[in-house]
């Protein structure tokens, strides 16, 4: 693999300064990197941005995702993870951060036992007989609307979830 600063244009000036120590390892594949997992909620105020955020941008940007609260089957795909909302919330030129999970059912039951009980990606047959009867599918991973000031998140196939999850600013 190279290195990833082979990928790195010099700076103006005809330099290859970086603001940033040089890594030392070489940079994972693509496909390396989509199989692994955060396991990540968290507030982060004042984010370090590089450069600067304009104060008249205030507002938030919202992405929902997949992510595996629990390991991974071998062999299974990074869409059968568990709903994530990340939100980044920008003012008066600052950044603030805030990462949470969906609570649906799915990721409740697993929290709740501490550990994976839902199996393969459309294969009930690989899940534990203590999940039969509930709702393995809705994951909340895909994609995130607003309806009547509430932030639903849903997989492409399923009825869309509501629980107050990264909507608001962990300042107010």
């Amino acid at each position: 693999m190279p290195d990833i600063h082979a990928w790195v244009e010099l700076l103006p000036g005809g330099t290859d300064e970086r603001p940033f120590p040089p890594r030392t390892r070489t940079f994972d594949s693509f496909y390396s990197q989509k199989q692994k997992t955060l396991r990540f909620e968290a507030d982060v105020f004042d984010c370090e941005v590089l450069g600067e955020v304009p104060p008249e941008i205030r507002g938030a940007l919202f992405r929902v995702g997949p992510d595996r609260a629990y390991p991974p089957l071998e062999g299974d795909v990074i869409i059968n993870g568990d709903g994530v909302v990340s939100a980044f919330y920008f003012e008066n030129g600052n950044v603030d951060f805030r990462c949470r999970y969906v609570k649906t059912e799915r990721y409740l039951a697993e929290r709740a036992a501490w550990r994976r009980l839902y199996g393969k990606y459309r294969n009930q047959h690989t899940d534990e007989a203590t999940t039969a009867g509930t709702n393995r599918d809705n994951t909340a991973n895909t994609y995130g609307f607003f309806h009547h000031g509430k932030l639903f998140a849903l997989r492409e196939d399923s009825q869309p979830s509501y629980r107050p999850i990264a909507t608001r600013n962990p300042r107010r």
